[in-house]
């Protein structure tokens, strides 16, 4: 590495308070570029805490909603198979459902939109003979789900008998005709229980759940206001009729402010009294000249003993100087080796040699690169991932002297990252099929294993019984073998 003769450097005419601004203008430049990325740092962090919670509350929202719909399923099964019966019997076998439906408030037979039957009964009272379809304020959703032949979820509103609640309505036709509904009742706070929502602030976080009104076309707020003014992060819950929309809000100002600007202040008074000190040694020439001239010793030994490769080159791809971190990323014994056996960068060190035209490009463009991920090869021809950055010297602000720069290994890193994408993707498709497939079947079993158990049902009636539990558990069977394989795709890698 060429010496440079700092002592008569600091001996030039420079201005002394020419040194100080230059200094100052550098140290004020390094700590805006730590601050910024502190505030980065921080803010993503509670991104992702946020993103956590959201996301964590709609996934058990959303399994609420799955065993709703097993409910209404099955007893819109047993309207179809035992209509009478089911009516005489309605109590008994609500209780078995929502006995192993533990998210669900109340159960309701519609008959041509009339409830005529509801468990449990008691608080629920005022409903009893309610005609949802002639309710011109709540029928939307109802006239909806008859047309699409779909179960719809309405709400969150407020219900005649007190409270507030979404309620699920599977319509039932029996030879093409329209029957009534089979519904579900979820109070809005059995809902939020089961999801983990506390309606006051959590960990400085509070949660938000709306939904657009599809009467009146503008969104509902169903929890205490968040502030407006601070960051809010979403998360669509998807279900028939529309999705909530469940959102998160920090309640104070975001603490990446607060952390970066402690930074930021004694990044100022650094440059301040690094900019008064310089200036102090500009009129001590020779004795800022001894200083810089130890620093030089100390740069020297940092360029001989980092980790990092350091290396420059021409533009044509001959190599000019190299460390002893460079020599060895590249499988050489010394430095002086890798200079006296590397004629061209591209041919020899480059996997693909337009990588190096790719460089060489940004550079004429930007003037530096940061950071930039290239696939190399050692003296062994071994592949290896590498981290570079580089900037272009020019000479006389003219004409490119030389292009300089460092090499960091990131192969272990690269490999690493990889390997954690290829096992995310096989994880989430377990969580998937686990959260929604599994819980369905099991939420099915248990209701007719309850029903089977109840005791009221014929010996034709045991025997359909037993034929749908049979095809669920064959189901689910095949489920888990597909859970199985995913589990062996994870611990393959």
């Amino acid at each position: 590495m060429p010496r440079v003769k700092l002592p008569q450097l600091f001996q030039s005419r420079l201005n002394p308070n020419v040194l100080g601004a230059g200094t100052f203008v550098v140290l004020l430049f390094i700590t805006c570029y730590f601050s910024i990325e502190r505030y980065k740092a921080t803010t993503a962090q509670e991104s992702f805490v946020a993103y956590t919670l959201v996301n964590e509350a709609k996934n058990r929202m959303q399994e609420v909603f799955a065993y709703s719909i097993s409910a209404t399923e099955l007893m819109a099964f047993l309207v179809k198979e035992y209509d009478d019966e089911t009516i005489n019997n309605f109590d008994s076998i609500a209780a078995k459902i929502l006995k192993a439906q533990k998210y669900i408030d109340a159960i309701e037979l519609v008959p041509n939109g009339v409830i005529c039957c509801v468990y449990p009964l008691k608080g629920n009272e005022p409903v009893v003979g309610y005609d949802i379809l002639n309710d011109v304020t709540r029928n939307r959703e109802a006239f909806e789900a008859i047309e699409r032949k779909q179960l719809f979820f309405a709400g969150p509103f407020q219900l005649k008998q007190g409270g507030v609640a979404v309620v699920g309505r599977l319509p039932i036709f029996k030879e093409n005709k329209f029957w009534g509904f089979s519904a579900v009742l979820i109070k809005l706070q059995t809902l939020l229980d089961a999801a983990g929502i506390d309606t006051v602030a959590h960990d400085g976080f509070q949660f938000q759940l709306s939904k657009v009104n599809p009467n009146t076309g503008k969104e509902e707020f169903f929890l205490k206001a968040n502030k407006k003014d601070n960051p809010t992060f979403t998360s669509q819950v998807d279900i028939p009729s529309g999705a909530l929309k469940l959102s998160v809000t920090r309640l104070d100002k975001s603490r990446a402010v607060k952390e970066t600007i402690p930074i930021f202040i004694f990044g100022l008074l650094l440059s301040f009294t690094g900019a008064a000190f310089v200036r102090a040694m500009g009129k001590a020439p020779l004795w800022l000249g001894q200083q810089l001239d130890e620093s030089e010793k100390n740069y020297r030994k940092i360029f001989e003993n980092t980790s990092e490769g350091i290396f420059r080159s021409t533009v044509e791809g001959k190599l000019l100087l190299a460390n002893p971190s460079l020599a060895k990323i590249f499988g050489f014994n010394s430095p002086e080796e890798m200079l006296l056996s590397i004629e061209n960068i591209a041919d020899q060190l480059y996997y693909r040699p337009e990588d190096r035209e790719k460089l060489l490009g940004e550079l004429l463009v930007k003037g530096f690169v940061n950071k930039m991920e290239i696939q190399s090869i050692t003296r062994e021809k071994e592949k290896i991932w590498i981290s570079l950055s580089a900037h272009l010297v020019y000479e006389d602000n003219k004409t490119i002297s030389y292009l300089e720069g460092t090499v960091t290994d990131i192969t272990v890193r690269k490999n690493d990252r990889d390997k954690l994408n290829e096992q995310f993707q096989v994880l989430m498709k377990y969580a998937f099929i686990n959260s929604h497939e599994v819980r369905a079947h099991v939420a099915t079993l248990l209701g007719l294993v309850n029903l089977f158990n109840g005791g009221h049902l014929s010996a034709e009636e045991q025997e359909r019984v037993i034929k749908l539990i049979s095809q669920e558990t064959q189901a689910l069977d095949k489920v888990i073998r597909g859970l199985s394989s995913l589990i062996n795709e994870v611990e393959d890698y």
